[in-house]
């Protein structure tokens, strides 16, 4: 950390390139001073990743700059695998070494499928190590400083928001995560929250008003009924009743403009929309529903009607869905290393520790709940994410925190606390 840090607050960084152009600049530029031949096809694969991964391309040229080795810059990217080129080659000659005939060694050494592992090349040889130290650096630089300068501004001119993953069953997440996020003050009332599925009934729930520990309370109850009579064919009608017992009658007033209920249309093709435009309660939980609606698992039919059309899960067609606002932090409540790179996830379970459970246990406890010791697990390692994500991006002591206690040991939220600053000790 302290290394990439360094690395990027070196004077040098100030030029380093900002464009798959300029990178190939570099590149060539190095190539002809060094006289050292390279694969371009490799570089311009690496160039290309330019826009999608600025921070990497940034340290990547820096590091290049500082004397480490082109080659062992573009190795890190695909292990010490060099990318192939994509010219055409000419076919090859059969039996043109002896090489090709050897036998393979007894005691050659076996990768992680127990397959034997292929001989490094001189040249890969010789710059392993420098492909391990720039791994290395990079996995363990978890949040970019790019990243922390756009939240913290977000989070003073009060434009950060968040986009919650579906997670069926696996809800409880996301209730430890909101409750440790408003305790710190990074969400408030005007965060505008997004989600699909369960990630829509968290954004819901948190406008609402309703509190986080009485969300929970009621999580449990519901989990207990379907672990006792089955979830698969009867969650909708479930779910549709605490909803509708739970829920305040202002709901459509407070989650209008706020909360944002990804679905999917199905006429005349599947398309995602975002809803934050509820004519009243009875809408609200409507698309609450539909965002939840699993086709044949939700109620055993394909899908639901709303507002007219036929509509189901919003996960299926935008599976995090983000908010109308400048910097959106996407959250998913599976372990998301590999989904990150495709969905550049903020926060997940695998973000910022280590996760022993099995994507397939997480799957089975998404469409059938764990039992109460497992939820109340999933709460807390949501509170504990929450609270590292926001440490890492430097906001975890910029906010005020939501909840604070006055000289009569009473709660102070939301309007009331900023009505009376004064009556807070140590204000």
């Amino acid at each position: 950390m302290r290394l990439a840090i360094s690395v990027c607050t070196r004077s040098n960084a100030r030029e380093a390139v900002r464009s798959p152009a300029q990178l190939r600049q570099a590149f060539l530029v190095e190539q002809e001073t060094s006289g050292r031949a390279h694969n371009y096809s490799e570089l311009g694969h690496l160039a290309s990743l330019a826009v999608r991964h600025p921070l990497r391309i940034r340290l990547a040229t820096t590091l290049l700059q500082s004397g480490t080795p082109v080659r062992a810059v573009g190795f890190f990217w695909k292990g010490t695998e060099p990318r192939k080129s994509i010219r055409p080659q000419a076919q090859e000659k059969p039996e043109r070494s002896e090489s090709s005939e050897r036998p393979e060694s007894p005691g050659a050494p076996e990768n992680e499928d127990g397959q034997p592992e292929e001989e490094k090349t001189a040249v890969e040889a010789f710059y392993s190590p420098w492909v391990a130290r720039i791994r290395k650096l990079l996995d363990s630089f978890t949040v970019s400083l790019f990243s922390r300068r756009t939240g913290t501004a977000a989070l003073r001119n009060g434009s950060l928001g968040f986009g919650f993953s579906a997670g069926g069953m696996l809800f409880p997440y996301y209730i430890g995560l909101v409750k440790e996020l408003d305790r710190l003050g990074i969400i408030t009332e005007s965060t505008p929250l997004a989600g699909s599925s369960a990630g829509s009934l968290i954004a819901a729930c948190y406008h609402s008003g309703m509190s986080m520990d009485q969300v929970a309370a009621e999580c449990f109850k519901l989990s207990e009924d379907c672990r006792a009579n089955g979830t698969r064919g009867r969650l909708r009608f479930v779910l549709q009743r605490y909803l509708v017992d739970l829920l305040p009658e202002d709901l459509h007033e407070r989650c209008n403009g706020r909360a944002f209920v990804a679905v999917t249309h199905a006429l005349p093709r599947p398309r995602p929309e975002l809803i934050s435009n509820f004519r009243s309660r009875e809408d609200c939980i409507a698309a609450l529903l539909t965002s939840c609606h699993i086709p044949f698992y939700f109620d055993n039919s394909m899908m639901t009607t709303f507002r007219g059309g036929l509509c189901y899960d919003g996960g299926l067609t935008s599976f995090i869905p983000l908010p109308p606002a400048q910097h959106a932090v996407r959250v998913c409540c599976f372990p998301a290393k590999q989904m990150s790179k495709v969905y550049h996830i903020g926060i997940s379970p695998d973000t910022f520790g280590g996760w022993e459970t099995p994507m397939s246990q997480m799957l089975s406890w998404a469409f059938e709940p764990a039992d109460e010791d497992m939820l109340k697990g999933f709460i807390a390692r949501g509170e504990a994410d929450a609270n590292a994500w926001a440490h890492a991006m430097g906001i975890a002591n910029m906010a005020q925190p939501s909840e604070q206690t006055d000289q009569n040991g009473q709660t102070l939220r939301g309007a009331e606390l900023a009505a009376a600053p004064a009556a807070v000790p140590g204000s």
